[in-house]
């Protein structure tokens, strides 16, 4: 364990220092959640990174600029979508999953397959410049068909889950999915989230991605 723990510290300090040479896009302050399985985005930072930040209470800005959800598709529109560029998503751990749904429509009619939720790492190194980290959350896919479905609700302390309307406790959320998924070949995972804050949606995805799963967010079941 150690020596995992001194080589995610080298990899950290590497991507650091090339991290603090790099240009940085001025944005909006948000809480992230903290996920433990995310990636390393540094292209989130460019200075042309399309950066869609979610505040606490639900707030949506583009860069700096506040929007809509209609102002965002059409400045979206206006500077024009190519296949290599990337949406990443800045949102607050607390605000609510709605604002993200209508980003993740906003998202689906620019025609992005593929978010970024943008989070932050567990006890980074102190004083140590780090690059953005983040997880994917699907907006579309070829086939919508999931043979396993997540429902996310409310908890104490950590959200409720359901795998396939079995119940399951977030630590061994990856445990059921790996097995639900050892057969799959698309390995889509439908997610369903009541009123719950960001982080818990963020918590789940994360899972799945470390399951190799592609989280797709739908709307929940009354």
């Amino acid at each position: 364990m150690r020596n995992m723990i001194a080589v995610w510290l080298v990899v950290l300090g590497v991507a650091g220092a090339a991290f603090a040479q790099s240009p940085l896009q001025r944005g909006i302050h948000v809480e992230l959640a903290v996920t433990t399985g995310a990636g390393m985005l540094p292209d989130a930072d460019s200075p042309d990174a399309w950066v869609v930040t979610i505040t606490a209470n639900g707030d949506l800005y583009f860069g700096e600029e506040p929007v809509t959800p209609e102002s965002l598709l059409e400045t979206m529109n206006n500077r024009g979508h190519n296949r290599e560029r990337q949406l990443y998503i800045k949102a607050d751990a607390g605000s609510p999953l709605d604002s993200l749904k209508d980003v993740l429509e906003v998202a689906h009619r620019a025609r992005f397959w593929r978010v970024f939720l943008l989070t932050a790492l567990p006890a980074p190194p102190p004083s140590l410049p780090i690059p953005p980290a983040g997880i994917p959350l699907w907006v579309k896919l070829e086939s919508r068909s999931a043979s396993v479905v997540v429902r996310i609700d409310p908890g104490q302390g950590s959200p409720t889950l359901t795998v396939n309307n079995q119940k399951v406790a977030l630590k061994g959320l990856q445990h059921v999915l790996e097995q639900a998924l050892q057969n799959q070949s698309d390995r889509v995972v439908l997610l369903r989230a009541g009123q719950v804050p960001f982080a818990d949606l963020a918590h789940v995805v994360d899972v799945c991605d470390m399951s190799g799963a592609k989280p797709l967010l739908g709307e929940p079941e009354l």
